[in-house]
């Protein structure tokens, strides 16, 4: 059986299916239920992801095949699949703000374009796409069941921590001669970051990128924030 794995094949395009419906789901199932369970639900969602992420590093350490140079949990998906958690659990308003930035500008781009060489049914398969669907689906779900209102504060505050990790990651690697995050080379694989030139004008490039993804991930909550004061004035002349 050929397990490799080729971006926008049949199989990718049914996983993004299924991880499509999956999240259609849980949002719906979320909206009908009250209290505590509604976070209850983004928690387990997120805590898949944790557990994958644990369960993988456990099995590379137990089988001799843990390489600190790529197998630490630094990539930014490995962070936030470690606090999402957490932020939720606490149901930490700053925080499921900035995540909602990273996660839909970046996470969803590793679902679109995966870094992955072993397709269904491997284990590698079946780790990348819940983990890396886990995290945008308990996102999604958070800010569409809480109803959370973004605005340009949570864009900056994305934009400015993201810069804090990419220079503390690019000191690592520089100490350790990695690549996380990908701050020394392009990866190997078909990813977006081929389309954006050499080293270092790739990271520039990319940088600029993010910030008018964030925007457009932005602009939904704007024209809402918009009709909702639009309604308000209406109202307000109405009643005079």
């Amino acid at each position: 059986m050929n397990t490799g794995f080729q971006t926008f094949s049949i199989q990718h395009l049914v996983t993004l299916g299924v991880f499509i419906l999956f999240t259609f789901l849980v949002v719906k199932a979320g909206k009908r239920v009250e209290g505590r369970m509604k976070m209850w639900i983004g928690y387990s969602i997120a805590s898949s992801s944790f557990a994958l992420l644990i369960l993988d590093s456990g099995m590379r350490l137990m089988t001799h095949t843990f390489e600190v140079l790529k197998d630490l949990p630094l990539f930014l998906c490995d962070l936030v699949a470690l606090i999402l958690p957490f932020v939720i659990l606490r149901l930490d308003r700053k925080w499921l703000g900035i995540l909602y930035f990273w996660v839909l500008g970046g996470t969803f781009q590793a679902l679109l374009t995966p870094e992955l060489d072993s397709g269904y049914p491997t284990f590698e398969f079946f780790r990348y796409f819940i983990q890396h669907g886990g995290i945008v689906s308990a996102v999604i779900y958070c800010t569409i069941v809480f109803r959370i209102d973004l605005s340009w504060r949570d864009l900056w505050n994305a934009v400015l921590y993201l810069q804090v990790y990419l220079v503390g990651i690019h000191i690592v690697n520089m100490i350790l001669q990695s690549n996380y995050s990908y701050t020394m080379a392009k990866p190997g694989s078909d990813t977006i970051l081929n389309f954006l030139g050499d080293w270092p004008w790739y990271i520039l490039s990319a940088e600029l990128l993010m910030i008018l993804v964030f925007i457009l991930l932005l602009t939904p909550f704007l024209l809402l924030a918009r009709n909702k004061e639009s309604g308000s004035s209406l109202t307000s002349e109405q009643t005079h």
